[in-house]
């Protein structure tokens, strides 16, 4: 069965991007590839071989290549905003602005040298909570613990990311640093979960 085939254009990897006349399914953007082995893949990419007038892939200019890496930059500053949110469990601005008091006032109950003030804070959220002051500012502590190494960890690697980024040179190492970045992201959400970390 022959197709009509148009709008051929050769990708970088050997494939043919087009587009096919299907006699009953109509228009079909397709990726020709040789390796695939179904009857409709093999087909297309015979008529292809055949017919030719393939067009080569439009050269990227140096500009087309540092906006990809602008766009990849990007979503790797994204990646890193929307990890230090899910890092704070969903809490609001004002909740997280307690967290530095809570672990000052958790730390300094711990040692002996709270202040009434502090004290009272640790006091009144334990008796909320229904578990002694000690063992609350004991979790306050691990939890803030677990929180600053996880920020730190999220600073390292958007860091590292980024060195990546500006060390690669074409499209597809960019969206391998981006694809990484998610795998990291996915790493460090699970080890801050494990610890049941998750506000203070």
């Amino acid at each position: 069965m022959a197709f009509i085939i148009n709008n051929r254009q050769f990708l970088a990897d050997g494939r043919v991007d087009c587009d096919v006349v299907h006699p009953e399914l109509g228009l079909i953007p397709f990726t020709a590839d040789p390796t695939e082995t179904d009857a409709f893949s093999v087909a297309v990419w015979a008529q292809l071989q055949e017919e030719g007038g393939i067009a080569p892939v439009p050269a990227l200019t140096a500009a087309d290549i540092e906006a990809a890496r602008h766009v990849s930059l990007m979503d790797i500053k994204s990646l890193h905003a929307s990890l230090l949110g899910s890092l704070t469990g969903g809490a609001t601005p004002e909740e997280r602005d307690t967290w530095g008091i809570k672990a000052q006032s958790a730390h300094a109950y711990l040692n002996g040298t709270a202040s009434d003030a502090e004290a009272s804070l640790i006091e009144i959220e334990a008796e909320g909570r229904g578990v002694t002051a000690s063992a609350h500012a004991s979790a306050v502590v691990a939890k803030a613990n677990a929180y600053m190494s996880a920020v730190a960890t999220a600073a390292v690697m958007c860091a590292q990311l980024e060195v990546a980024l500006a060390n690669a040179g074409t499209i597809a190492e960019f969206e391998a640093v981006v694809s990484s970045g998610h795998a990291s992201v996915d790493e460090i959400l699970a080890a801050f979960a494990a610890q049941g970390a998750n506000g203070v």
